[in-house]
């Protein structure tokens, strides 16, 4: 009979527990809570996955609700970079149109490319989900001669790059590659493309 009457206090004050979290606790507590325990490596790690599997329509939920997401070819961020909202990013699976997403390093030339195409190029050149030789926060593995400027761009920002080193002999190692994903409160503001620019 003692333990019966124990295992209800014990079902009793679970209840209770169970009560208070739900409805005497701030609105959105435990998700922050939830959310402070995610580090930025876990998210980018996540965010990586789902831009290696063409996932643009998950990606959109980590999107930053009012900064959208802007995409730059190159780790010089200019204000003419093309930015889309969460609702635009979910789009970009079947998106057809072409853009002009910045300027050819060397040639000059305007960047005009549909959707799938930039991606190919510019965001998913080799495959840095699960082929990276390393992976760092807020740090910049190499350049060319291109400035890099997301610490200005981004000044409250935290990032993570994806990097591969050059593989072709050839070339001295100069077909190297990145990948930098940019976070503000957690939620994706920046896609940035580096490689080796003259």
């Amino acid at each position: 009979m003692k333990n019966v009457i124990q295992d209800i206090i014990v079902a009793f004050i679970f209840f209770f527990l169970g009560y208070v979290a739900a409805f005497m606790l701030p609105v959105g507590f435990i998700e922050e809570a939830i959310e402070l325990e995610v580090t930025l490596e876990q998210l980018a790690d996540q965010t990586v996955n789902l831009i290696a599997d063409y996932n643009f329509e998950e990606l959109s939920f980590m999107v930053h609700e009012e900064k959208g997401l802007t995409f730059s070819p190159y780790p010089y961020i200019q204000e003419s970079d093309l930015n889309f909202s969460a609702d635009e990013v979910s789009n970009l699976n079947g998106l057809d149109d072409v853009y002009t997403w910045g300027v050819q390093d060397g040639s000059g030339e305007p960047i005009e490319l549909d959707f799938t195409s930039y991606y190919n190029d510019f965001i998913y050149d080799y495959d840095y989900a699960n082929n990276a030789d390393s992976v760092t926060q807020n740090t910049v593995t190499s350049h060319g001669s291109m400035l890099n400027n997301i610490e200005e761009a981004y000044p409250k920002a935290e990032y993570i790059e994806y990097f591969v080193e050059g593989r072709d002999a050839e070339l001295g190692g100069l077909d190297w590659g990145s990948l930098t994903l940019v976070f503000e409160d957690q939620k994706l503001v920046g896609i940035v493309h580096g490689e080796w620019t003259t």
